[in-house]
């Protein structure tokens, strides 16, 4: 994956947080994806328009973990929202 691509929210995902949780539908498929605090964190900085790498950065800054597998795992996320037709890439 490009980590200087960037993506937003589609149109048919409706974005509601819920407590600590955060719930993505689809409005034409009625399927629904659910965050932690944590992925919630990262799809809101993807929603802000920013690459990748600038999402991976904001994340390590604030988590104690490799840069690395944050990449990796910010790029997982994306991929399976990509695939749910939750993101698209804008950039």
């Amino acid at each position: 994956m490009d980590n200087d691509l960037i993506y937003t929210l589609t149109e048919n995902a409706m974005y509601q947080k819920v407590l600590d949780e955060t719930v993505i539908l689809d409005a034409q498929t009625g399927q629904y994806f659910t965050l932690d605090a944590i992925t919630t964190k990262i799809v809101d900085l993807i929603n802000q328009q920013k690459t990748i790498q600038d999402v991976a950065t904001e994340i390590f800054q604030s988590y104690e973990a490799p840069i690395d597998i944050i990449t990796q795992d910010i790029g997982e996320l994306v991929e399976e929202m990509l695939a749910k037709r939750l993101l698209k890439q804008i950039s």
